[in-house]
């Protein structure tokens, strides 16, 4: 029986968590939010299988301390995490699968980015900051002093530092989204997870600010991934894998997350041979599209646990089942605090969170528990993931689990769309 232990703090990592505890060769499973808590609390341990959940903790190294311990670790090394800390080094590995884009570097990269500005179309283009920003480092500008804004507080260091020293431009395809999850074991081997679609925006009809995602789903509609379409992205993150061990900076032993979107032009048809283009690569599970993809599989008899501890093993064994066909639907919502994604309204007591749901199962994250009461402390608080068998079905039940009846706080904000690219009633 093994011991594991989850690095991180949010519904990504209570996802993880749940799903552990679901194999029957799990005996404990804990989230930690640092890693010297963890290694403190599974001391003693014989057997320690451990997770690196957030970017920043796999940029910082903690997989590669983990495995000098002695833990069977999931999660690249801190030199492959370089490939999320900086968009440019995963555009420059494989450029031809990612749009077109414009680097600013070097000791003239504020002259460079606002020479670009001048010579572009704001509308043609996202200004991303290179480096780690929660999220919320891509932003289309709608004029060019929008954009000169925005480059000036990438510059100060108003994106969590990233875009200080590199901004990339990349040209704006305005296509659907999907996020292929591969889960990586050695030698260019891996499998991709089920499909998922999370939802940025805050706002319902995909309004209003970027955010780290207000919700997800799956299976995703044929009609944004088809068989010769799936068979393209294999071969996309087949070329990933391969560049990367290429140039001496292997991503194995964790996972790669590849956001790609469909390049389709104004007659809804490709715009070039490739169906898909790269918009960025992580290389941590994606936060909400775990929680929804974990439960879809847990649901359908997959021992998550065996799947990722034999890519931590780097030996991976793929499971029996088709992960794109699995007969069980999952869908997440993030509930979020009053004034989320910029200044989050905290403090409120959580009713509801003990109870059970039909078919749903919550995830903790922006909270805490002080004087007998869970109370929110962040901006994404809670997230409901309800199962059934198709979209429709997980989805009532979710939206059955969340407001008066089930779980609520003060000003709590939620979209009520989420899945709206494959639900067929609202």
């Amino acid at each position: 029986m093994a011991d594991v232990l989850i690095i991180g703090s949010g519904g990504r990592e209570d996802a993880l968590r749940q799903a552990m505890l679901a194999s029957p060769e799990v005996a404990r499973a804990e989230v930690h939010s640092s890693v010297e808590q963890g290694v403190e609390a599974f001391r003693g341990s014989s057997d320690v299988f451990s997770i690196v959940g957030p970017e920043a903790a796999l940029v910082d190294g903690a997989s590669d301390y983990l495995r000098e311990l002695g833990h069977t670790v999931l999660g690249v090394s801190q030199e492959a995490a370089q490939y999320e800390a900086s968009k440019a080094k995963a555009i420059r590995t494989v450029p031809e699968l990612f749009p077109q884009t414009f680097i600013a570097d070097g000791s003239d990269m504020p002259d460079k980015a606002r020479a670009f500005v001048e010579m572009n179309e704001p509308g043609s283009y996202y200004i991303k900051a290179n480096g780690l920003a929660a999220g919320k480092g891509s932003i289309g500008p709608h004029s060019r002093d929008h954009a000169i804004q925005v480059i000036e507080d990438m510059i100060s260091g108003g994106y969590d530092g990233a875009g200080t020293e590199i901004i990339n431009f990349q040209e704006l395809i305005t296509g659907p989204e999907v996020s292929p999850v591969a889960l990586v074991g050695r030698n260019g081997d891996f499998v991709i997870l089920p499909y998922a679609q999370d939802h940025k925006k805050l706002l319902a009809g995909d309004q209003g600010p970027n955010t780290g995602g207000t919700g997800a789903y799956t299976p995703v509609p044929e009609s944004l991934v088809n068989a010769n379409e799936h068979a393209e992205i294999e071969e996309m993150i087949a070329t990933a894998l391969e560049k990367a061990a290429a140039q001496g900076t292997p991503i194995e032993q964790g996972v790669l997350y590849a956001g790609v979107i469909k390049d389709l032009g104004s007659d809804g048809k490709p715009r070039t041979s490739r169906v898909f283009k790269f918009m960025e690569w992580n290389i941590r599970f994606g936060d909400p599209e775990t929680q929804s993809q974990l439960a879809s599989m847990v649901a359908s008899g997959v021992d998550v646990y065996r799947l990722l501890r034999s890519a931590a093993d780097g030996d991976l064994e793929k499971p029996n089942i088709d992960l794109q066909k699995l007969p069980v639907a999952a869908l997440t919502v993030a509930l979020m605090a009053n004034g989320y994604p910029v200044k989050a309204q905290t403090g409120e007591v959580i009713y509801g969170i003990d109870q059970e749901y039909q078919g749903v199962t919550l995830q903790k994250a922006g909270m805490k528990f002080e004087d007998g009461k869970w109370i929110t402390s962040s901006g994404r608080v809670v997230y409901a993931t309800g199962v059934g068998e198709d979209i429709d079905e997980a989805a009532d039940r979710t939206f059955a689990a969340i407001g008066k009846n089930g779980v609520h706080f003060k000003d709590m904000h939620y979209r009520h769309d989420i899945g709206w690219q494959a639900r067929t009633r609202f």
